[in-house]
């Protein structure tokens, strides 16, 4: 019995180290943002644009009543846009306060990541880590998913 409960244990402190990110693409990256911020994925839908905010900021949709700013999450990132495709999304994810719509490629699984095998993000040629990756993992077909630092990507100018 003793055994058992000790494997038991073991079982329990592995499902802890793993947290279950939602993947999507972003050109030929894939990304990752866990799950507990998302509230939602939805179609791309239009938007109502807003003057004078960083180009990054697509303008705002209502959602059932409820009014989210959208983000282009490429531009964000400071990749190119590109056009919207059949499988452009828009995910709402919430932290803190903030509730935003990122508009992603393609949202591809849940998976899950072990987030003690994690690595933290390169350094970039001016010494600080990349602003906006939390760390960098695998998922389980050994490609590499960057994931991202909500807190960075909402708040940070």
């Amino acid at each position: 019995m003793e055994n058992n409960s000790q494997f038991d244990n073991n079982l329990e402190s592995e499902s802890e180290q793993l947290s279950k990110y939602l993947a999507f693409k972003i050109g030929n990256e894939i990304y990752g943002i866990y799950v507990k911020n998302i509230n939602e994925i939805i179609g791309i839908r239009s938007f109502t644009t807003l003057p004078n905010v960083p180009k990054f900021v697509k303008g705002l949709i209502n959602l059932r009543g409820n009014v989210f700013p959208v983000i282009e999450l490429r531009e964000r990132i400071g990749l190119q846009q590109i056009p919207y495709t059949s499988k452009t999304c828009i995910i709402i994810v919430s932290f803190n306060q903030y509730s935003v719509g990122l508009i992603v490629d393609n949202v591809l699984e849940v998976v899950d990541i072990d987030i003690m095998k994690s690595i933290p993000p390169p350094q970039t040629y001016k010494g600080t880590q990349s602003k906006y990756i939390q760390s960098i993992s695998k998922i389980d077909n050994d490609e590499v998913i960057i994931l991202l630092d909500l807190e960075k990507l909402l708040i940070s100018q």
